[in-house]
């Protein structure tokens, strides 16, 4: 839950700043943040410093009301990085958090699983987590019919299998549509 808290708290100061506020980089002076682009202006109060910095340290702040909220040391871009490839689409916020999600189309089947069938699917997340991440599986279809997402299983900070359970079984070469996304700490 604490990851899930931490990274709704850095989508909300990335994307839903103040009307007034603006964002800068500034040097943190153990209490105060210097701006770069106004050195000679009041120092700011210092938000959300918890001692992960050291005096003298460049952060990326979002500035307001007299205070600066540090988003995070040498942060790249005030709502973090984000990037693709073929196992996915990611985002990482400067506080350690990583989201990524994947919308998979390809060819399945399922295999007996008691009175139903269990469809899998192995994901290898677009950039590696620091540790196993929380996984969910929004959408897996096979062919024309709807199957009910299950739990993901075998969940390493490198891949997961993304599971369905479906009332009908599925040949080999059934097309299957996948959308998962995981959540986790990057660092």
């Amino acid at each position: 839950m604490a990851v899930l808290d931490r990274a709704l708290s850095a989508l909300t100061a990335a994307i839903a700043p103040g009307q007034s506020d603006t964002w800068g980089w500034g040097r943190w002076d153990g209490t105060h943040v210097i701006l770069e682009d106004d050195p000679d202006a009041t120092p700011l109060i210092a938000e959300n410093a918890t001692g992960r910095l050291t005096s003298g340290q460049r952060v990326f702040c979002r500035v307001g009301n007299k205070r600066a909220t540090i988003i995070g040391p040498e942060a790249p871009a005030p709502g973090g990085i984000r990037g693709s490839n073929a196992n996915g689409h990611w985002w990482r916020d400067p506080s350690g958090v990583q989201i990524c999600w994947v919308e998979i189309q390809g060819i399945g089947n399922t295999n007996p699983y008691a009175s139903l069938h269990l469809a899998s699917s192995l994901w290898t997340f677009p950039a590696p987590f620091a540790a196993a991440p929380a996984v969910t599986c929004g959408r897996f279809q096979l062919g024309s019919g709807a199957a009910w997402p299950a739990s993901s299983v075998d969940i390493t900070a490198l891949s997961a299998r993304v599971r369905a359970i479906d009332a009908v079984a599925r040949p080999a070469g059934t097309p299957v549509y996948i959308q998962a996304a995981a959540v986790g700490l990057w660092r």
